[in-house]
């Protein structure tokens, strides 16, 4: 009915029409709830592909027997959000990444994401705060942005 109309009243308990839904109001809600998912989804993407482009695979296939040997690790994908932290955080390899940032702070921001992207990705919130949100374009923008630069 919607779709034709491109409304619906609603109605009261006493037939009564006491409100209406827009196509326009189902757009917002669906953006609601599906832009943390799709955030999510560009931070791990972004991250990989950081990753990728400044570990070299043998580095990274030995890095991963080492600090993760009871885990068949072939590449980015196979790795968990705090296995990219393990490699972004790691000492050895932070030279590889050749940007200047306090390691210790990006790993606390990539800290934050992670706890926000488990709370959302186990379905264990109802709602994200504003402030997680700005945090996830933050962040997503933030490695579009060294995408960019690398380009």
């Amino acid at each position: 009915m919607i779709l034709d109309n491109e409304f619906v009243f609603i109605k009261d308990n006493k037939d009564v029409i006491c409100g209406i839904v827009t196509i326009y109001d189902i757009a917002l809600q669906f953006k609601h709830l599906s832009e943390p998912f799709i955030e999510i989804q560009l931070i791990e993407n972004s991250i990989r592909k950081f990753i990728d482009n400044n570990i070299q695979k043998e580095i990274f296939a030995d890095f991963c027997k080492q600090k993760y040997p009871e885990r068949k690790i072939e590449n980015t994908t196979d790795l968990t959000f705090g296995e990219y932290m393990g490699i972004i955080g790691n000492n050895e390899l932070w030279n590889n990444f050749n940007i200047n940032l306090d390691r210790k702070a990006f790993i606390e921001k990539l800290e934050c994401i992670r706890l926000i992207r488990n709370d959302i990705m186990h379905f264990r919130i109802k709602e994200l705060s504003k402030k997680d949100l700005k945090n996830l374009k933050d962040v997503s923008k933030f490695f579009r942005m060294i995408e960019r630069l690398n380009n």
